[in-house]
C-alpha cells in the first residue's frame, strides 16, 4: 500500500472480513519501503484465509509508545476460482 505520508516508524495491517467485522489475519509491525521518494507498506497474507466474499486492508501506524492510529482501509473482493 502506498503511503501518502509517513509519519509513523511502524505500521501494522489487519484483513478483515467486511460482512462479520472479524479480524482475519494481522501482521507483523512493519517497515516502511522507500523507492523514488515514494513510501509503501508491503505484506502478504495466506490465500487460504480468502473465500469467495468482500474484505477490508486496514492499514494502521504504530507510534513509538506502541499505541496505534488508523491510516487507510481498502476494500477487496476475493474471487476464488
Amino acid at each position: 500500500m502506498e503511503l501518502e505520508v509517513s509519519e509513523f516508524s511502524k505500521y501494522q495491517v489487519e484483513l478483515e472480513d467486511s460482512a462479520a467485522r472479524q479480524v482475519l489475519w494481522t501482521s507483523a509491525r512493519l517497515e516502511p519501503l522507500s523507492d523514488r521518494g515514494l513510501k509503501s507498506v508491503s505484506c502478504a497474507f495466506p490465500a487460504a484465509l480468502l473465500k469467495r466474499q468482500n474484505y477490508l486492508v486496514q492499514l494502521s501506524g504504530i507510534r513509538a509508545n506502541g499505541t496505534s492510529e488508523l491510516v487507510t482501509t481498502n476494500a477487496f473482493r476475493a474471487v476464488v476460482k
